[in-house]
């Protein structure tokens, strides 16, 4: 019995100096210093973390812009010419090439080619604008005075 009178002892001590705690509680000051320091700490990373996926959604695309241009030079090694707009178009699904954040347009002329790259939904605002890639593998952006696009 004394063990168990013991063990209460003991137990009311710790409930005793937790209250003793949560009696002290958290002054409104420091409730506001806290809410104004999250408030810094997310208005610089929001924008540095929209800014990286803005970037990782253009390698994207400019990924695809090679694939493309890979798939384009193959169709004219088997065939002799360069495909039509249509069987472009429906070859991106199958090429596993992404659409959410960039449409895909074949400028075909006899001889060349441009695959050009627009910015879509979110990505409308990157800073790089129109990229595109010719039958020479040159890859170039609308926003020429940008560095570091393609």
């Amino acid at each position: 019995m004394d063990s168990f009178n013991h063990l209460i002892d003991v137990s009311l001590e710790r409930v005793n100096k937790i209250m003793k705690c949560l009696e002290k509680g958290v002054s409104l000051v420091e409730i506001l210093i806290t809410v104004v320091v999250i408030g810094v700490m997310a208005a610089i990373a929001i924008p540095s973390y929209q800014g990286h996926v803005e970037t990782a959604r253009r390698a994207e695309a400019i990924g695809s812009l090679a694939q493309l241009q890979i798939w384009m030079e193959s169709e004219y090694r088997q065939h002799s010419d360069y495909p039509e707009t249509a069987e472009f178009t429906s070859e991106l699904p199958k090429l596993g090439i992404d659409q959410e954040f960039y449409s895909f347009k074949l400028v075909i002329s006899a001889e060349s080619y441009a695959i050009e790259a627009m910015p879509k939904a979110s990505q409308q605002n990157d800073r790089c604008k129109t990229l595109s890639v010719n039958h020479m593998g040159v890859m170039s952006s609308t926003a020429s005075n940008e560095p570091n696009c393609v």
